[in-house]
């Protein structure tokens, strides 16, 4: 009877461990999701980092066509990792019961897909999103991410359609009214770093004389966020334009490395230092690695939970 008990515990053990999520082991094999394009070749410099830094594990990178399948994958146990667009989740798991019955937890937040730049010239006596009421605004095409975006921070400060004039433009147009001087303000969402992105603003704006960009207050970025939790806060740094001496505060469309709740602590935690305190390694491999430091690791969302991993990393360098 004791070796029959002793033999059901062992097979109960085993199909456990081909189910559980992984933790470190002899040779643990991760599988990182991503969609395709862009967030390929970031995972793909990923791997690379675990690969070379954490011990004993391999790391392999899929990707599919539609960030739904990622997330979905993940959720399931079929992935260990999955790099997204924050908006996917709530896309993909558009209600608290359904991301918490999910397990996603953040690892770390990355590159922005798209960040909010409003300008207006340096001479205007425009110097804050509020100050917009009344203005004419060159503002993306309806129905994109860009205009999306735009018309989120414009709910923020309570502005309609009836408080601002908008035109839809492509980015070009957008330049040229601009320049033109028909247009008050331009309101951009553009990746970050952008070779389209000139001194501070596109290039083109810039040939009619110097511009400023504007940040959206704390309180405003709070309420936007509570309306659109699959956005993030961003922070344009010093310097990233020519003279631009002040740090602006924006939201964007961000990408995040996600994994499962159950996957392990030190596992997590090992991940996240080897992508983090390798930036020349991952440069040379990835030229998006720029947008993966400690400064800007946090997600900048509260849709979902940190992984206790992520966590333990994070807070330990005194960044949570």
């Amino acid at each position: 009877m004791r070796m029959k008990v002793a033999v059901a515990v062992i097979m109960v053990m085993g199909l456990l461990s081909v189910v559980a999520y992984r933790s470190l082991g002899p040779e643990s094999k991760l599988t990182i999701a991503t969609s395709v394009g862009t967030p390929y070749m970031v995972g793909v410099g990923m791997a690379e980092m675990i690969n070379r830094f954490v011990p004993r594990v391999e790391a392999t990178v899929q990707d599919y066509a539609d960030e739904g399948e990622v997330l979905q994958r993940l959720s399931q146990g079929k992935a260990d990792l999955a790099l997204v667009e924050i908006p996917a989740i709530a896309r993909t798991f558009p209600t608290a019961q359904a991301r918490g019955k999910a397990g996603l937890r953040f690892v770390m937040g990355g590159h922005a897909a798209l960040v909010l730049h409003t300008m207006v010239r340096q001479d205007s006596d425009i110097q804050t999103i509020a100050q917009l009421k009344g203005k004419k605004l060159a503002v993306q095409e309806q129905g994109g991410d860009g205009e999306a975006l735009a018309q989120a921070a414009l709910d923020a400060y309570q502005l309609s359609s009836a408080d601002v004039q908008t035109l839809h433009l492509p980015l070009m147009e957008q330049v040229q009214a601009f320049k033109e001087g028909t247009v008050d303000a331009v309101v951009i969402a553009v990746p970050l770093p952008s070779p389209g992105l000139s001194s501070p603003g596109p290039v083109g704006v810039t040939k009619t004389g110097p511009t400023r960009l504007l940040s959206l207050g704390e309180a405003e970025v709070q309420r936007l966020l509570a309306a659109h939790p699959g956005y993030s806060r961003h922070v344009i740094e010093v310097g990233t334009y020519q003279d631009q001496a002040h740090e602006i505060l924006t939201v964007s469309r961000k990408n995040a490395l996600v994994t499962h709740k159950n996957l392990g602590i030190e596992l997590v935690y090992q991940i996240v230092q080897a992508i983090l305190e390798h930036p020349d390694e991952f440069q040379k491999v990835c030229p998006l690695a720029v947008a993966y430091t400690s400064k800007k690791a946090l997600p900048g969302s509260s849709l979902i939970p940190m992984h206790r991993g992520a966590e333990r990393y994070l807070g330990g360098k005194g960044i949570l």
